[in-house]
């Protein structure tokens, strides 16, 4: 989750909040307060300069972290980032960023992971991005990168992301930019349908109503990453307008197949002034609602597409009832 760049589209339930050129008193933990105390953290990135660092070889003292999973007994997870240098001369500048992953607790600090990143980043002084996503099941992902992240660290932390964001940072140290994405809590997304229900269900000419199985899908994996080879099913919304439908999971998850079970909903087809072309509503594999500039059409009352055109994918599935 690449934060500092432009969004390619809105999720209903996500907001952002951003920090430009953070003072942050030397070694102090800034607390990043959530816009909404009902959300929760689930992507914190920050923009670090370093200083010259000179001829001297090592660690160098110089840091900056993020923190999340802060709780009120003072307790955290974070990962910072320093500057070293192996060797620094004419033939061979050997130089790198040190990653190290600790946990905080009132008993000490315990390093989970240390990695020295050379490969994507600057080397200081230099700028580069620092970024920690959670995942609701209790797994944190640690990325760095000079203008594309690589992730270099997963780390199991269960129960994390209940707690706060912070950052950290030695005196000299810039912060020209830090941003922490938070999200309400997931919806229920049961619908108490099944497939006898699907099938029973009324069908008018030109309807989608029924079972439709994955086809085949034209994506772009720099923008979108498919959730699985889905099976749905469509079924009149009871609570929309007229010609509204909703889109109910059936199998064929392949990432968080664990939260996903059959009767959920995975979206809407909202009703538009042209035949066999609806508004989509979609619920992506992480269960968040996406509803801009996204659209479905059937073709020939057999092919049902679901586009989304600023990620420059299409998913496609045929009838199969």
């Amino acid at each position: 989750m690449a934060l500092l760049a432009t969004a390619a589209y809105a999720f209903t339930d996500e907001r952002r909040v951003y920090l430009d050129s953070l003072d942050v008193t030397a070694d102090t933990i800034l607390t990043i307060c959530a816009p909404d105390q009902s959300m929760r953290p689930v992507a914190v990135e920050a923009c670090i300069g370093f200083r010259p660092t000179g001829r001297s070889t090592g660690r160098h003292s110089a840091k900056a972290a993020l923190l999340w999973g802060m709780t009120d007994s003072g307790e955290y997870y974070m990962a910072a980032i320093y500057p070293g240098a192996i060797t620094l001369d004419d033939a061979v500048d050997d130089r790198y960023l040190q990653l190290e992953v600790v946990r905080h607790t009132a008993s000490g600090d315990s390093l989970l992971r240390s990695v020295e990143c050379r490969s994507g980043i600057n080397p200081a002084p230099g700028q580069n991005h620092l970024a920690v996503e959670l995942d609701p099941m209790g797994k944190a992902t640690v990325s760095i990168g000079k203008s594309t992240l690589t992730q270099v660290a997963d780390i199991e932390c269960a129960g994390a992301s209940e707690g706060r964001f912070a950052v950290i940072a030695t005196a000299g140290v810039r912060l020209p930019l830090v941003v922490a994405a938070y999200r309400s809590a997931a919806p229920s997304l049961h619908s108490g349908i099944d497939e006898e229900a699907i099938r029973r269900a009324e069908r008018s000419p030109g309807s989608p109503v029924g079972i439709w199985e994955y086809l085949d899908r034209d994506t772009d994996s720099r923008r979108a990453m498919a959730g699985g080879r889905y099976r749905l099913g469509i079924i009149p919304a009871a609570d929309g307008g007229k010609g509204d439908y909703d889109i109910v999971y059936l199998g064929g998850a392949e990432v968080n197949s664990h939260l996903w079970k059959t009767g959920m909903i995975k979206g809407r087809l909202k009703a538009l002034p042209f035949a066999s072309h609806w508004d989509l509503q979609w619920y992506d594999s992480d269960m968040r609602l996406i509803v801009h500039d996204i659209n479905a059409s059937m073709e020939q009352n057999s092919i049902l597409s679901l586009n989304f055109p600023l990620m420059k994918s299409t998913i496609r599935f045929y009838r199969a009832d």
